[in-house]
C-alpha cells in the first residue's frame, strides 16, 4: 500500500498483554483507550481488535457461539475480556472458532501439561479455550485457538496520543 501511495485506513490490533501483577487495575481500559487515541491521531477510520475470550478456559465444553451469547442481565459478555471491550464501546463483530493452530508431539502436550495421555481423543487443559484433538497414532496434538473480532471503529478517544522518542521510553523503562 506504501509503494501505490495508498493512504492506511485502519488499525488492527493482534494481542495486548497485561502483566498479571497489573490485571484488574484499570491497565487494559487505559490501553485500549491508548490505542484508539493512536487511531485517532492518524485518521484510521478502523479500529479492530482480535482477542482471545480468556474465561472460556472454564467452559470448554461450549461453542464459542454459547459462550459469547451468555450475556449478564445488562447484556455485557460474562468474560472479562469481551466485557471490557464491551463498556469501552466495542462490538464484537465476527467469531473465529479456529483462528490460529496449534500442532505439537503428545510428548510436548504431555509435557506442557504435566500429565500422561494414554488415548487417542479430545482432552482440555488449563490454559486451551477448547479441548485438544489428540490422534496417538499420529503421535500429534492439534489445537485451533478461538478468537472474537471486536470493532471499536468511530467512538473518540479520552486520550490525546503523543509521540514518544525511543530515548524516553529506554529511560522510563529502566525502573521495570
Amino acid at each position: 500500500q506504501h509503494s501505490n501511495k495508498i493512504q492506511p485506513n485502519t488499525l488492527v490490533i493482534l494481542a495486548g498483554v497485561i502483566e498479571k501483577e497489573r490485571q484488574r487495575s484499570g491497565t487494559s481500559k487505559y490501553l485500549i483507550d491508548c490505542f484508539r487515541s493512536i487511531a485517532d491521531h492518524f485518521q484510521l477510520r478502523y479500529f479492530l481488535v482480535i482477542l482471545r475470550p480468556i474465561g472460556k478456559t472454564k467452559h470448554q465444553d461450549l461453542t464459542l457461539e454459547e459462550y459469547v451469547s451468555r450475556v449478564d442481565s445488562d447484556n455485557f459478555s460474562l468474560d472479562p475480556w469481551i466485557r471490557l471491550h464491551q463498556k469501552a464501546g466495542g462490538t464484537i463483530i465476527k467469531l473465529e472458532p479456529k483462528s490460529q493452530l496449534v500442532t505439537g508431539p503428545v510428548s510436548g502436550w504431555e509435557k506442557w501439561e504435566n500429565r500422561e495421555i494414554t488415548g487417542t481423543g479430545r482432552y482440555c487443559f488449563d490454559d486451551t479455550l477448547q479441548p485438544v484433538i489428540i490422534d496417538i497414532s499420529k503421535g500429534v496434538g492439534e489445537y485451533y485457538d478461538p478468537g472474537i473480532w471486536i470493532d471499536h471503529s468511530g467512538k473518540p478517544s479520552p486520550l490525546k496520543w503523543t509521540h514518544m522518542d525511543s530515548r524516553w521510553l529506554k529511560n522510563y523503562l529502566k525502573k521495570y
